[in-house]
């Protein structure tokens, strides 16, 4: 085997637009993961990056904003017959509850240094090696926030009711599905599209409305394969059109089974789980010939924007580092059904959707 090593004395320019050109989009330098836990939540349909939410703190380097929301009334709470009261009586007043939305979690690049001195010997202009490095980190970047949002997604898996009459799925478990079998006659794997179905029915059965998006790969990505459905982040493929069969909106991602656990997936309603980000740089903005704090737009996501912290020291080197601040809301909260009853006075009784969170976990297997 050939060794890497190239001596780039002479035309070296040459060389490595050579070295990129026997790559193409194969360059290993550039390979990423699909990260569908981002496309899921940057949808259109999800709402998108929740900005709204963002007010700044004096001093503090996190964002805190309030969200105020209603505990839905109950059909056990309806009164009958001789409890029926007089528009005369006293009643009770609703409360409405909150929740403080904070942005706590900080990613950053390390501190990368690059001499004066190696951007001569390896004969390549300063930008453009800088700029190369620049989209490496924020490609790793990208991976590792989604596998944080993965985290938090999965921590936010409530209750799970089944149409088929199966006990509830407790908050935080899986519940396991046979998706993949084989075929008696040929011996090969064929998708079992009727036990599929039945995520489609939990989530209508949970009483959710818009279109489910479930966010994994393994069985679930091969079951997609082999029932010719498309993957909503796939290249080419059109939202509508991947949507129209599966019924469900497919993301995948490549570090779903590392992050969950082998073939474990989520199901969660659009606009339940919300993404927030904050950039500290927004209110520095030096931007000068040997020194940057600016926020740069991602080039993949150009919703996401990055802080770039850029500057030229006394040893004749360049330093840089590429960070930003998010989290993952949820806009179910754990008492938005609960058994407590609303006002007060209200009959005690439980709603029947009582633990759900628009958040569900299953374990696709073969």
């Amino acid at each position: 085997m050939a060794t890497p090593y190239i001596d780039l004395a002479g035309g070296c320019e040459k060389i490595l637009r050579y070295m990129g050109d026997l790559t193409k989009t194969n360059n290993p330098f550039l390979l990423g993961r699909k990260t569908g836990m981002l496309d899921a939540l940057l949808d259109p349909e999800n709402g998108s990056i929740k900005l709204d939410l963002n007010n700044t703190q004096a001093g503090k380097k996190f964002v805190k904003s309030k969200v105020v929301y209603k505990v839905r009334a109950k059909a056990c709470e309806i009164l009958e017959d001789a409890d029926v009261p007089s528009i005369c009586d006293s009643g009770d007043e609703p409360a409405e509850n909150s929740v403080d939305v904070t942005i706590n979690k900080h990613i950053s690049t390390k501190v990368i240094t690059f001499s004066n001195e190696k951007m001569i010997n390896i004969c390549q202009d300063t930008q453009p090696f800088v700029d190369e490095y620049l989209m490496s980190y924020i490609r790793a970047l990208r991976e590792h926030a989604s596998e944080f949002l993965l985290a938090q997604a999965d921590a936010a898996i409530g209750v799970n009711r089944h149409q088929n009459g199966d006990a509830d799925t407790a908050a935080g478990a899986y519940k396991t599905k046979k998706i993949l079998g084989t075929d008696s006659t040929t011996g090969t794997i064929v998708p079992l599209f009727a036990n599929y179905s039945d995520f489609l029915l939990d989530y209508q059965y949970n009483q959710l409305s818009g279109t489910p998006r479930f966010v994994g790969e393994g069985n679930l990505q091969k079951f997609m394969q082999l029932q010719k459905f498309s993957c909503c982040n796939a290249d080419g493929v059109a939202y509508d059109n991947a949507i129209a069969n599966a019924g469900a909106a497919f993301y995948l991602d490549q570090a779903a089974n590392s992050v969950l656990g082998t073939n474990r997936f989520l199901s969660f309603a659009p606009n339940v789980l919300h993404l927030l980000w904050f950039n500290e740089n927004t209110n520095i903005n030096i931007n000068t010939e040997t020194e940057r704090h600016i926020v740069i737009p991602d080039p993949v996501y150009p919703k996401l924007k990055w802080d770039l912290d850029f500057r030229w020291d006394c040893n004749k080197s360049w330093n840089f580092k590429v960070s930003a601040w998010l989290d993952l809301f949820s806009a179910y909260q754990p008492d938005s059904f609960s058994a407590e009853a609303s006002p007060a006075g209200s009959p005690a009784c439980d709603d029947e959707l009582v633990g759900m969170t628009g958040v569900f976990g299953y374990t696709a297997t073969s």
